[in-house]
């Protein structure tokens, strides 16, 4: 899976259980997180829509967003990342990753999808990586953000289920 993952997108859309992307993204980063001794909380939710796009570019965010969770997390001496997956109304797929115990400073927020060579979120990483994940998300006609809530630092992903130029009935 590693090579696999190494190897460049050829940008393949076509209909993708993202379920299926985040257990891949764990596989390829699961270990390294928990070796850390933070723990991985997985809450997929069962029979959940597919989206159209590139199950690479899904894989890569995913990874992105878990390394980052680990990093905040080691940096505010936390034991936990969690992720789910849950279908939204509107024929939206919303993924979430969060880290509880941690916040990210207000005046940050607003530009935290800006590449930072300076302070890279937890202190690790080059400070570009957050950026990548909003271009993933971009290209994938989905959305990002991140805020502070309920005492964790939480970022979601809205993905659509529809593609562009096909009829439902063509659907995955």
């Amino acid at each position: 899976r590693l090579i696999e993952f190494s190897q460049p997108s050829l940008s393949l859309d076509e209909w993708v259980q993202v379920n299926s992307t985040i257990e891949h993204a764990n596989v390829l980063v699961g270990a390294q997180i928990e070796s850390v001794g933070i723990a991985l909380e997985v809450d997929l939710q069962d029979s959940l829509p597919k989206v159209f796009g590139d199950a690479a570019r899904l894989e890569d965010l995913w990874v992105t967003l878990l390394l980052q969770g680990r990093d905040l997390a080691r940096s505010n001496n936390t034991n936990v990342i969690q992720i789910r997956t849950v279908s939204q109304p509107g024929e939206r797929v919303l993924v979430e990753v969060g880290v509880p115990g941690v916040s990210i400073p207000l005046a940050r927020l607003p530009t935290i999808f800006e590449p930072d060579f300076n302070a890279p979120l937890g202190g690790y990483g080059t400070g570009l990586e957050l950026s990548r994940c909003r271009e993933i998300a971009l290209q994938l006609r989905g959305e990002i953000a991140a805020f502070n809530g309920d005492n964790k630092v939480v970022f979601r992903v809205l993905l659509p289920i529809s593609a562009p130029g096909l009829e439902k009935d063509e659907q995955g």
